[in-house]
């Protein structure tokens, strides 16, 4: 023998409160946002990143970029200020060097200063490219006998 279930009353449809963890477009694209979306951006020199931390959606950050000039000034900008302090780093690292513990059978047992030569070739290319770039120049000469110089970039743009 089977029961049979009594009938349900059904249920009511109750207006959706609004969910405070959801935003919607309206409150994510104000300049608030795209102002910490723009610090963050400079600190990080990281599109992805910044909007993920900011709230600010990719999409809409490359939307605004295409719509307003003075936003993509700011963008431009806060890349320029990242960048600039990636080269300080570097700088300071090539410089000063880094600590790097040494360990002895597992044990720390001293410390050492290490330098990078890596980074300060970059910043020699960088900063004087004409003489540290790398380079190939090739010369020959035409059938009238005038020189033909061809000089071909091998590091980079210049």
């Amino acid at each position: 023998m089977t029961k049979k279930k009594a009938p349900t009353k059904p249920k009511k449809k109750s207006a959706k409160k609004p969910n405070p963890q959801k935003k919607s477009a309206r409150t994510i694209r104000t300049a608030k946002k795209r102002k910490e979306f723009l610090e963050i951006l400079s600190a990080t020199c990281n599109v992805s990143q910044a909007c993920r931390i900011s709230g600010f959606p990719r999409q809409s950050a490359y939307d605004q970029r295409e719509i307003d000039a003075k936003f993509l000034k700011k963008w431009d900008d806060a890349i320029d200020i990242g960048i600039d302090a990636l080269e300080q780093e570097a700088r300071r690292r090539a410089y000063m060097g880094t600590r790097k513990p040494v360990f002895h059978k597992g044990k720390e047992c001293g410390v050492i200063q290490e330098y990078s030569d890596t980074l300060t070739i970059f910043l020699l290319k960088a900063h004087r490219p004409e003489k540290y770039r790398e380079r190939s120049q090739i010369e020959h000469s035409t059938e009238d006998g005038k020189p033909f110089t061809f000089v071909m970039n091998l590091g980079g743009v210049s």
